[in-house]
């Protein structure tokens, strides 16, 4: 089959969603199928070396991905108006790329959403296609924006709400991380039970793998940057927004002021970081250490190396997501340490594996105990890190959650 995945995101930018859609492309070639991938052009959450480097629109791979890169107006780091107009081009911009620069039979089409405009891509692309549409859901929009205050009841929403509406009904399927995200929708969107699919979110286990096997390897320089030495690492990585609410990491950390053996290490950026940095140096901190994003190569190797891995939401979603980090910890094998919000499956994830410890979104005093606890507890913290891997093996391994979606794929185009 030819599979055409639309996703604003794809490597060499270091985000989730170009890490799963590229993890995605790579299993879906092992499986013998043709993929295209029409992305957006690399302009955010690059490493130093990637910066200054120019692209090809049209690009195929080692791995034989084909690559379509486009350039759009900015969606990051811009005011709400100029992202909202931005994310409305979206559909058109990448609609027109893959009529343009798609010429063979397409048999499926994949949105990656965020944005959730680029579901409208996506019903373009069925189209114009003939083919299926897939909706891989993964923040429930504009739900979290009204959560996060950034919306309120008026006409953006609304006109939000009807885009909503479409993209769920064009949709031939539509996809979600957890059983919580797929209640959602049908409880409190409408949509057909019959329509949307619980398949989990993957992490390519076999990269954490080599890492291991190399026992022994001197840590990533960063830990020598970071002046870390004996001290153990509670590691967040990934972006630093109001969505996850890290103020819960400064305040555990000046409750840890005495704890001299424990260190956070929060990587990557985002609007929150300056603020967070202020938090830490008005108070003094000498246990926070902020660094820049690091490709994945590296990311594998640091973590692997970190004592355990922190999780953050803010405690104002009342949407059941699933910070895919946490696979990330599991698959390395270290614990998790989650404050998520009431509502996030992350809690069912972290109980049923034995992986980890998750308190209440914004609990500062739990995020502090549960740290000091692992902390003062070597084989706990051995323990807990090879539960959480033997569960990730078991319900994230690429080849299983991507399985999922070719029995998907041959599914829907049974007798086309």
């Amino acid at each position: 089959m030819h599979i055409l995945l639309l996703s604003i995101a794809y490597p060499p930018e270091i985000r989730s969603a170009s890490t799963l859609t590229r993890d995605f492309a790579v299993q879906l070639r092992r499986l013998g199928h043709e993929v295209t991938v029409v992305t957006g052009y690399p302009r955010y959450n690059l490493s130093e070396d990637e910066r200054d480097r120019m692209y090809p629109t049209v690009a195929v791979g080692d791995d034989g991905i084909r690559v379509v890169r486009i350039r759009t107006l900015p969606v990051h780091r811009v005011s709400p108006a100029v992202r909202g107009i931005s994310e409305l081009s979206l559909p058109f911009v990448f609609a027109v790329a893959a009529a343009r620069y798609v010429h063979r039979k397409v048999d499926i089409v994949e949105v990656y959403s965020p944005p959730l405009t680029l579901g409208l891509a996506g019903t373009i692309a069925r189209w114009f296609f003939r083919a299926s549409l897939i909706v891989n859901i993964q923040d429930l929009f504009p739900q979290n924006a009204v959560d996060l205050g950034m919306l309120r009841s008026g006409p953006v929403l609304s006109f939000l709400l009807a885009v909503e509406r479409l993209v769920y009904r064009f949709a031939d399927v539509i996809t979600v991380h957890s059983p919580g995200n797929r209640r959602f929708l049908v409880g409190h969107r409408g949509v057909p039970e019959s329509k949307v699919v619980t398949i989990p979110n993957w992490v390519d286990i076999e990269s954490f793998d080599a890492v291991r096997d190399g026992v022994g390897a001197d840590p990533d320089p960063l830990f020598r940057e970071m002046d870390v030495g004996a001290r153990k690492v509670f590691l967040f990585a990934g972006v630093m927004g109001p969505a996850q609410g890290l103020d819960v990491v400064v305040e555990a950390a000046e409750m840890l002021a005495d704890q001299t053996d424990v260190l956070f290490l929060l990587l990557g950026d985002g609007t929150d970081r300056a603020r967070l940095e202020g938090l830490v140096r008005a108070a003094g901190l000498n246990n926070v250490r902020f660094g820049e994003f690091v490709p994945p190569e590296r990311y594998t190797g640091i973590v692997t190396h970190c004592y355990a891995g922190l999780v953050t939401l803010t405690p104002f979603y009342r949407t059941p997501v699933v910070p895919g980090k946490l696979m990330g910890y599991m698959a390395a094998g270290i614990p998790v340490v989650a404050a998520l919000n009431a509502e996030s499956d992350g809690h069912d994830i972290v109980a049923k594996s034995g992986g980890g410890v998750a308190v209440q979104a914004g609990d500062a005093k739990g995020l502090a105990a549960a740290v000091r606890r692992l902390a003062e507890d070597p084989l706990r913290q051995k323990e807990m890190g090879q539960a959480g891997l033997r569960y990730a093996r078991s319900q994230f391994a690429t080849e299983t959650c991507v399985g999922m979606y070719d029995a998907l794929f041959r599914e829907l185009t049974q007798g086309k």
